[in-house]
C-alpha cells in the first residue's frame, strides 16, 4: 500500500503491508546531503532534450514548480497535468525501486500486488471535476513509473490518454482527502472523541482548513465533511510579503535567509530577523505584515467555523466543551498561526454562546521501521502514513455537497452574530 503526499513544496511517501500490523517505512530519498531525507521538493528539473528528473544535473535547463498550486488552479491544464503526472511517476518509481533493494529481505520472497492512495486537498474532494483529474493524474504517474526511461512532456501526454482511455487501471489508485488520512492515527487512539472537529493544516504554500463529523458504525469510521477551505496562505507565503516588503524599502537582507526555499527551512516568527540594523519605520511595516497575516489566516478559519456554527452542526456537543482544533502540517507550530488560532478562539467566544475553540496539536502515534524518523520528521509524514493505511481502515468519506444543511437554529441575534469587521 503506496501512501503519497504530494504536497505543494515537498512530497512524501509512506508504504505499508496491510498484513504487516501497522508498521509503516518511509521512503528516503538521496538528494546528495550526506543523510536521508523524507521530504522530497516538489519540483521537476527538464534538461534540454526535455528530459524530466526529479534532482538536477549539468544538463538541466529550467525547473518546473508550484506542480501541485498549477494542476488546482487549472485542472483541464494538460501541461500541469503531464509535469505532475511525470514528477509523480519519477516519485513512484523510485520509491518502489527503494523498497525492492533495501528492504529485498522483507518483500523479495513475494509477489507484491501495489495499491496506490493519492491525497487531495478537503475542498478539492467535493470538487468532482478535481477529484477525477487528480484519479487520472495518478493513473498516468503509474503509466510513467514503469517505464525504464526519463519521462518527457510527449510521454507524458501519451500517458494521459492512455490512462483515459483504459476502463480499469492495472492497480487500484484512489483519491483520498489529505484531513481524513491525516486524523487516522488519531481515529485508532484512545484519546479519540467522536462529533466535529476542525483541521487546520498549515503547509508551505496553502492553508487547509475542514470541519468534519467523525464517528463510528458498525465498526466503521465514518468522516462526514462539512465545510472546507484551501486558501494560499501557507508560511512561504508570509515569508514572500516579508521579503516583498524589504526589498521594496531598499534594505539588505539578512545573510541567514536562503537564496531559494527549501522544505525544511524553517521561516522566522519575526518579521524583523528578515533585514540587517532595520530602520524603526522598516520595523513598523514587517510588524503590519506580519499582522495583515495573521488576520489573513483568522479570517479564514473563521470561514469554516462559522458556518459550522450557523447551519452545518449548530448543535454539535463540542460547542459546550470546545470545539477540538486540530493544527497539522510543518507550520502548525508557527507563531502567527498559533496567534490566529487564539484571534478565532477570542472572536468565537466573544459572539457566540460556547466554549470557544479547545486547540491541539495533532500527535502521530505510528510507528516506522525507519530508527532516524525523530518525532518532528513523523509529524511531516503523517498525511503519508495515514494514506498508507487500506481504504476500509481509513473509513468511508462523505463530500460537504451530500450533507444537508441544518434547520436554521433560533439564536439571539445580539450574541450569535459575527460582523464583518469581526471576520
Amino acid at each position: 500500500m503506496i501512501g503519497l503526499d504530494f504536497g505543494t513544496s515537498s512530497t512524501k511517501v509512506v508504504v505499508q503491508n496491510p498484513f504487516g500490523r501497522s508498521v509503516a517505512t518511509a521512503i528516503p530519498w538521496n538528494l546528495g546531503n550526506g543523510g536521508p531525507q523524507y521530504l522530497l521538493p516538489t519540483a521537476l528539473h527538464e534538461n534540454s532534450t526535455g528530459e524530466l528528473a526529479l534532482s538536477p544535473d549539468r544538463e538541466s535547463v529550467r525547473c518546473h514548480r508550484d506542480l501541485k498550486v498549477n494542476l488546482m488552479d487549472d485542472a483541464d491544464n494538460e501541461d500541469a497535468q503531464g509535469r505532475t503526472a511525470a514528477y509523480l511517476g519519477l516519485v513512484l518509481r523510485e520509491a518502489r525501486r527503494w523498497l525492492l533493494e533495501d528492504r529485498r529481505d522483507v518483500y523479495g520472497r513475494y509477489r507484491i500486488e501495489w495499491t496506490l492512495h493519492l491525497g487531495i486537498p478537503s475542498a478539492g474532494y467535493d470538487d468532482k471535476p478535481m477529484r477525477d483529474t487528480f484519479r487520472l493524474v495518478g493513473r498516468a504517474a503509474w503509466l510513467l513509473s514503469l517505464q525504464p526511461d526519463p519521462p518527457t512532456p510527449a510521454a507524458s501526454r501519451i500517458a494521459l490518454r492512455r490512462a483515459a482511455e483504459e476502463s480499469q487501471p492495472s492497480v487500484p489508485i484512489d483519491v483520498v482527502p489529505e484531513i481524513a488520512a491525516e486524523v487516522v492515527g488519531y481515529a485508532r487512539s484512545r484519546g479519540r472523541n467522536d462529533g466535529l472537529h476542525v483541521m487546520v493544516d498549515v503547509g508551505a504554500s496553502t492553508i487547509d482548513i475542514c470541519g468534519f463529523v467523525l464517528h463510528s458504525l458498525e465498526g466503521d469510521d465514518r468522516y462526514e465533511l462539512l465545510t472546507a477551505v484551501v486558501e494560499r496562505l501557507g508560511v512561504h507565503e508570509l515569508h514572500l510579503r516579508r521579503r516583498s516588503t524589504v526589498l521594496d524599502a531598499g534594505a539588505s537582507m539578512s545573510s541567514e535567509l536562503p537564496a531559494q526555499l527549501d522544505p525544511l527551512w524553517r521561516v522566522p516568527a519575526d518579521g524583523t530577523d528578515y533585514v540587517v540594523e532595520p530602520s524603526e519605520s522598516l520595523c513598523c511595516e514587517l510588524k503590519e505584515v506580519d499582522f495583515k497575516y495573521v488576520k489573513d489566516v483568522t479570517n479564514a478559519v473563521m470561514r469554516v467555523i462559522v458556518p459550522l456554527r450557523r447551519q452545518r452542526d449548530p448543535y454539535a456537543d463540542h460547542w459546550l466543551s470546545g470545539l477540538p482544533v486540530f493544527l497539522a502540517g510543518g507550520g502548525a507550530q508557527f507563531g502567527p498561526v498559533v496567534e490566529s488560532i487564539n484571534e478565532a478562539d477570542t472572536r468565537l467566544r466573544r459572539n457566540t454562546r460556547t466554549k470557544g475553540i479547545d486547540n491541539r496539536i495533532l500527535a502521530f502515534p505510528g510507528a516506522f521501521t525507519n530508527h532516524d524518523v525523530v518525532a518532528d520528521m513523523a509529524d511531516r509524514l503523517c498525511v503519508a502514513y495515514g494514506l498508507s493505511f487500506d481504504r476500509l481502515e481509513i473509513g468511508d468519506i462523505t463530500p460537504p455537497h451530500e450533507i444537508e444543511d441544518v434547520p436554521d437554529m433560533p439564536i439571539r441575534p445580539s450574541r450569535e452574530y459575527i460582523s464583518k469587521e469581526q471576520e
